[in-house]
């Protein structure tokens, strides 16, 4: 209980706590048939099992993050640099903005839902920076993303083809991380086997409910024509779709060639 406490040798006296001054008070409970007798906490005992609760989460959480490493290594590290913040939010761009800023507003339950959303647009048009952002967010929250382009994590599952525990391993972690961004959906080529077994992963994390964002230059007929009926059907029933149509901003970094 984060109000009260047993008594502990020496913590048996009601009356201002001499760290903080705040009262105890002295109080009995019982617990089955064992009748306890204990302390109400004061601001600095409830400040430590705070800090000691934080710790704890901390430490489950750096474990966690450990477990998934050892079969996606360098996928599973914070993202930086872009963020909902310093989104350029230009013309044919806002409405994508606005759908990544209500999926983070309310994100703790859109992950237990397993929701997520496909950014679709051609190149430079701000997909990755969007999705780059919600990663973050959830970086934020203590959970644990994926984040890889398809094309090599298709050459993984080719490289990991005859290994079938080290192929079971990868899937289990693309399968059950906190949200898996999947960059460039779309674009792999001469993958049919391996990308038999992405597939497998959405299907997988589709019935375990875990989110998943995807961006692709594909618009709606061309993912629908690409991937077949049925992923499409899983992914509309807990993804949104949003459609940028903003100009490639890259050309403005640079100068004309």
């Amino acid at each position: 209980d984060m109000s009260t406490s047993p008594r502990r040798p020496g913590d048996t006296q009601a009356g201002p706590c001499p760290a903080c001054g705040e009262i105890r008070e002295a109080r009995t409970g019982t617990a089955g048939r064992i009748t306890l007798s204990y302390l109400t906490n004061c601001a600095c005992r409830r400040q430590a099992i705070a800090d000691f609760d934080r710790a704890q989460s901390e430490m489950r959480f750096r474990d966690r993050c450990a477990r998934f490493a050892v079969a996606f290594g360098d996928a599973i590290r914070p993202m930086a640099g872009k963020s909902l913040a310093n989104f350029e939010r230009r013309t044919g761009a806002v409405e994508a903005a606005d759908d990544a800023r209500r999926f983070v507003a309310n994100l703790p339950e859109r992950l237990s839902q397993g929701e997520g959303l496909v950014f679709s647009g051609l190149p430079g048009t701000g997909k990755t920076h969007l999705a780059t952002a919600i990663a973050s967010s959830c970086w934020a929250l203590d959970r644990v993303v994926i984040h890889v382009s398809v094309q090599p994590l298709l050459e993984r599952f080719k490289i990991l083809w005859g290994d079938g525990t080290a192929l079971n391993k990868l899937h289990r972690a693309l399968a059950t991380v906190d949200l898996l961004v999947l960059d460039d959906i779309g674009q792999e080529v001469n993958a049919a086997r391996e990308a038999s077994s992405l597939f497998g992963v959405l299907d997988s994390r589709y019935d375990k409910r875990r989110s998943t964002i995807l961006t692709t230059n594909l618009d709606a007929t061309q993912f629908r024509e690409h991937y077949g009926a049925a992923i499409v059907s899983r992914l509309r029933e807990r993804a949104q779709w949003t459609a940028l149509t903003a100009d490639d901003y890259r050309p403005s970094l640079r100068r004309e060639w």
